[in-house]
């Protein structure tokens, strides 16, 4: 078992070795992740899907759909946008969204982990550049047989319960601020419902 404290401006291997595992791996690997914005990871999940080795990816729907009275108002970080355009029927990633926010009801897929049949990863940091770079933050790596086992028990069994999340069915699009339309001042794990480019606040429900 490996285990990396991640500090802030201190040099850590946590991104290393998710882009590892990601471009490592030859069958099947399980990501459930809650916020995902960095662009080195969307670039090696890119580049796996070209290689047509297979991802099942699991997103936090709390955080992409926001309710704005009656309609959705949707924010997506630009590097999970790309990631989710390399998805349809016809190619070995998979995406699906687990979560919901709405009436004042919250459930959130706040995970944080990547499993294979030979390794897992989980911990408290989410795919973001802010937790990989600026945060106090512990991610983990075992290969335990027992861990990999429960992890993909748990994953198959909420992958079950997701929705299919795909640009092609017309679920999903990229929605940046409403008032400034840019997405790169969006970033509700670090700064809440707010654009920090222009002052814009998502009115959440």
């Amino acid at each position: 078992m490996e285990i990396i404290f991640l500090r802030p401006g201190v040099e850590n291997e946590a991104l290393n070795e998710i882009i590892s595992v990601i471009n490592n791996t030859e069958r099947i690997i399980r990501v459930a992740v809650a916020y995902f914005t960095h662009p080195q990871i969307a670039t090696a999940l890119i580049n796996r899907n070209k290689q047509g080795r297979r991802t099942h990816f699991l997103l936090n729907t709390s955080d992409i759909i926001r309710p704005v009275g009656a309609s959705s108002e949707i924010v997506v970080s630009k590097e999970l946008m790309k990631v989710i355009n390399e998805a349809d029927y016809n190619t070995e990633l998979k995406i699906k969204s687990l979560g919901l926010r709405s009436r004042g009801r919250y459930q959130n897929m706040h995970h944080k982990f990547m499993v294979s049949d030979d390794v897992v990863i989980f911990g408290s940091v989410n795919w973001t550049t802010a937790a990989l770079h600026g945060n106090y933050e512990c991610l983990i790596k075992t290969s335990d047989i027992e861990l990999i086992e429960k992890f993909i028990e748990e994953f198959d069994e909420i992958w079950n319960q997701a929705q299919e999340l795909y640009t092609d069915k017309g679920q999903i699009r990229r929605i940046m601020c409403p008032v400034c339309e840019d997405s790169e001042g969006v970033d509700f794990e670090s700064y809440g419902p707010i654009c920090t480019y222009c002052g814009h606040k998502f009115n959440l429900v």
